[in-house]
Formats: C-alpha cells, sequence, structure tokens
C-alpha cells in the first residue's frame, strides 16, 4: 500500500538523489518511496543528534557555572581575614 508523501521538498531531494550527471534515472522505476523514507529517517536522525547536541552543551554551560561558583567560593574564602 502506497501513501501519499506531501513534502514537496522530501521528493525535489528524492527527485535529485535519483538524477545522475547526464539527467537519467539511475534507480529501477519504483525505488522512489524507499528514497523518501530513507531521507525522512535521515532527516529524524539530525534532529535527535541536534537536540543531544543541544542537551550537551546546555549540560557543559551548567557545569562551566557551578565550577566558576565554586572557584569564587573559595577565592572568596581565601581571602577573608582570619
Amino acid at each position: 500500500m502506497t501513501v501519499p508523501c506531501r513534502h514537496s521538498l522530501t521528493i525535489m531531494a528524492a527527485d535529485t538523489a535519483v538524477v545522475g550527471a547526464a539527467g537519467m534515472a539511475v534507480l529501477p522505476g519504483g525505488t522512489e518511496e524507499a528514497v523518501i523514507r530513507a531521507a525522512l529517517v535521515g532527516m529524524a536522525l539530525v534532529l535527535i543528534g541536534t537536540t543531544l547536541a543541544v542537551a550537551g552543551t546546555a549540560a557543559v554551560v551548567t557545569g562551566t557555572a557551578v565550577v566558576g561558583i565554586m572557584v569564587v567560593t573559595v577565592a572568596a574564602g581565601e581571602l577573608v581575614p582570619q
């Protein structure tokens, strides 16, 4: 059963992927749907990777802030007269 695909950019990407330098199709007919599905899976993986990168960046920023606060606290403690 084929599902109609309404993603025109995905269809364009699939069309571009199956057209060689000479302008001729390099994949057998009927494989466009598989190419579109592979493109959608690839886009999903990129989205997951981007999400993980953003989460990692947030963790690094938080860790840096915590370490910075600890360094300032220690430095301030060293400056306090005893």
